[in-house]
């Protein structure tokens, strides 16, 4: 092959990667990684999308609740990465699905980045308050080197003491202590008056050291309102249909009333015993006992 084919072939090659690049950005992502795919498939491309998000105290004035802002960021890369399937797919001609299932920490640090002592990824540039989505391609382009980042957890300690369920320690982290993970089965009772915002918890990524110290006012909705679902189909457009369950956010809400001692709450906490949902029923008459002796 002469060196003027080579030339135009790579040519091709780089064009049909900035293509990409430029879709990805103009969808709302940070960053762009073209890595060799990890599974055995048709698709021999994973492109790694990070989209990053300024997290929040989850402070919230009193008879209101803060979402945290990871599952709006979450839902919205969800959805952009979908576009940016769909536009290759159809505008650009390569074959593209988004990829849930692949293991995406482990992927991301082969283009940079490391992961914390709270097992969570750090993006070099981005920090840690950054969501991550893959779609899987099948095109011949230019990859991205696999690298080693020269940064690796400071183990200084803050994320162990910030933790409010002690899932973590020098030992690393325990899945089934940490609030995020809690979510999935229902918030066990020696961790309920932890909540302090809807649907996950971010102590141990705002004191650390890696991520800069830049916040945002948190998006608050009313508590009562909360309680009574009346939120309930809001909340699943801004953070996902999946993660927003009415019984998610009602017992988080219950937890979070407790918490900050919402007497005013305790009406609607008392019909909730009655609920249908066993999971709701049970944390209503928990909270209505800790609300009626606090």
């Amino acid at each position: 092959m002469s060196p003027m084919k080579i030339k135009k072939i790579k040519q091709k090659k780089s064009k049909a990667k900035r293509e990409m690049e430029e879709l990805a950005y103009e969808l709302g992502f940070d960053d762009v990684k073209f890595l060799s795919s990890p599974k055995e498939s048709d698709k021999n491309v994973a492109v790694l999308l990070f989209k990053r998000y300024m997290p929040s105290e989850g402070n919230a004035e009193d008879g209101r609740v803060a979402l945290s802002q990871y599952y709006t960021c979450s839902n919205d890369a969800y959805n952009a990465a979908q576009d940016f399937a769909r536009v290759l797919n159809y505008d650009l001609h390569i074959p593209a699905e988004l990829d849930n299932d692949i293991q995406l920490k482990r992927l991301a640090t082969r283009g940079g980045g490391r992961v914390g002592l709270n097992t969570i990824y750090y993006h070099d540039e981005l920090g840690s308050h950054v969501n991550i989505r893959c779609v899987m391609i099948n095109a011949d382009v230019p990859l991205d080197d696999d690298i080693v980042s020269s940064t690796d957890c400071e183990r200084c300690g803050a994320c162990i003491k910030a933790c409010p369920t002690n899932a973590i320690s020098e030992d690393g982290w325990v899945r089934k202590k940490c609030i995020r993970d809690m979510m999935s089965e229902g918030i066990p009772i020696r961790a309920r008056k932890k909540i302090y915002q809807l649907l996950g918890c971010e102590k141990c990524q705002l004191c650390c050291p890696m991520n800069e110290d830049k916040k945002t006012e948190p998006q608050t909705f009313d508590l009562v309102s909360v309680l009574k679902g009346e939120q309930t189909r809001h909340l699943k457009e801004i953070a996902g249909k999946n993660m927003a369950t009415r019984t998610r956010l009602i017992t988080q809400a219950i937890c979070y009333a407790v918490a900050k001692g919402e007497k005013g709450c305790l009406p609607e906490i008392i019909r909730l015993t009655e609920d249908q949902s066993e999971r709701i029923s049970k944390i209503a008459v928990w909270g209505q006992k800790e609300l009626e002796k606090a």
